[in-house]
């Protein structure tokens, strides 16, 4: 057996409850897998009531998904004219994109997952020659409440010259 409410329905009111031992759950309104800007909380608590008694009851809802944001370091934006970061918890994905006036990146997007491991993929193209470049990574310990910032950067390419191998301040061959 159980009920709902809409919090704002009931808000300062009582709930007649027959005695007994119930538990009672509040949770965010709207829940999805994987969504931009939406943190889900809520709180579950067992309680008993008395015949003739008032029971008061205070829950304490706490974020039961993961937040993720994506941070780019300088030489991966210089290194990539566009690019994408998509991160799955296996039940849904979502896509940060750079391409043309699209980016998703400066403008701090926020992902919400529910607690899974995370796949992360990142694919793009290098802007020196527009080949492809892609790798992916995997973040098995999720947590709930957990705040992942990904940190993603490129090894610079296309260097003129080489190493400094005589001491004289000069990379040989430049």
């Amino acid at each position: 057996w159980s009920q709902s409410y809409t919090y704002g329905d009931i808000k300062g009111e009582m709930v007649s409850l027959a005695a007994a031992s119930y538990q009672i759950t509040a949770h965010s309104p709207e829940t999805a897998d994987a969504a931009w800007n939406l943190p889900i909380y809520s709180a579950s608590k067992e309680f008993a009531v008395k015949a003739g008694e008032v029971t008061p009851i205070s829950l304490k809802c706490e974020l039961t998904n993961v937040k993720v944001t994506i941070e780019l370091g300088e030489n991966f934006k210089r290194e990539l004219s566009t690019y994408d970061v998509t991160v799955s918890n296996g039940k849904g994905k979502l896509t940060w994109v750079k391409e043309g006036t699209v980016d998703d990146f400066t403008a701090a997007k926020a992902g919400y997952f529910t607690v899974a491991p995370l796949e992360v993929y990142v694919t793009g193209h290098r802007a020196i020659d527009d080949s492809k470049a892609e790798t992916s990574m995997m973040i098995s310990d999720v947590v709930a409440k957990n705040h992942h910032i990904i940190r993603i950067d490129a090894k610079v390419t296309g260097q003129i010259g080489g190493e400094d191998t005589d001491g004289d301040g000069n990379p040989e061959g430049g």
